[in-house]
């Protein structure tokens, strides 16, 4: 018998501390999987995603957002053919997960781009083909309505009285959709971050990351790490091997978030 997250999940009590908020446009109390541990989830709050696990020896069903018997759920596993890969989540245009040698880790777009999965990065929406199909979630209380905002329109949004198809709707294209309160309001006064980057004056890179051949870098652990000579590159490694891809023309690797982000944002003092 399936045991209800609201009721039977241990939740803990501190905030997930992740570089990127993972719940960015998920509404509050919304709950999504963690790929990393087939019976690990995160709570999406206020203030970010707060991580718990399902009791043994349930597992998390991310369909119905319960913790379920095993046979009801299919894990999450990075693919073994390919040592560094970026996935996109399913029914989000900015979520992606990130594949380093069989262990995952979940991260979202920030500061207006779109995750592109023709280029496995992080990338100006021009450059972007994400069109979504979005269904309302099945644990919807019957007659409770709940607003989930758009994931490449900071004003459009789509209401959902239950299981089923959405009824999409606009804000005034002066205000943003907060899914906090459930109502439009003022840009300041939410996080949506999808405002037009740049100054329009780039010019989109059909080719998108490439590997190449680079000066010798030493791999201290596997990860995402700045380029030691450019901005634009940056150096992922892989069992200790490291391999050379560059950003998306207009981009700049960011050391904090370690993903490509506007150039106003990496702060790379390179060139």
């Amino acid at each position: 018998m399936k045991l209800l997250i609201g009721i039977a999940l241990t939740l803990l009590s501190t905030v997930y501390a992740n570089e990127i908020d993972i719940c960015h446009g998920v509404p509050v109390n919304t709950f999504i999987r963690d790929v990393s541990a087939c019976n690990a989830w995160f709570r999406c709050t206020a203030n970010g995603p707060v991580p718990g696990t399902c009791p043994s020896p349930w597992l998390f069903n991310p369909t119905t957002q319960e913790c379920d018997w095993e046979q009801n759920v299919q894990c999450f596993t990075c693919p073994i053919t390919v040592p560094i890969v970026n996935i996109a989540v399913n029914g989000s245009c900015v979520g992606f997960i990130r594949c380093i040698n069989g262990r995952a880790s979940q991260h979202a777009c920030q500061n207006g781009l779109l995750f592109n999965s023709a280029t496995g990065q992080c990338d100006l929406p021009e450059n972007v083909d994400c069109r979504i199909e979005f269904t309302c979630p099945p644990n919807i209380p019957p007659g409770q309505m709940v607003a989930f905002r758009s994931d490449t329109n900071c004003s459009e949004f789509y209401v959902c009285t239950g299981p089923g198809n959405p009824i999409q709707q606009s804000c005034n294209p002066a205000l943003h959709f907060d899914p906090v309160t459930q109502q439009c309001t003022f840009p300041n006064m939410t996080d949506c971050p999808l405002t037009p980057p740049g100054d329009g004056t780039t010019t989109p890179n059909p080719g998108g990351p490439t590997t190449t051949t680079q000066a010798p870098f030493v791999c201290q652990s596997d990860g995402h790490f700045p380029h030691p000579t450019t901005c634009s590159s940056f150096v992922v490694c892989a069992g200790g091997t490291p391999h050379f891809f560059n950003c998306s023309e207009g981009l700049h690797f960011n050391a904090s978030t370690r993903q490509c982000d506007l150039p106003s944002n990496a702060n790379c003092t390179l060139k």
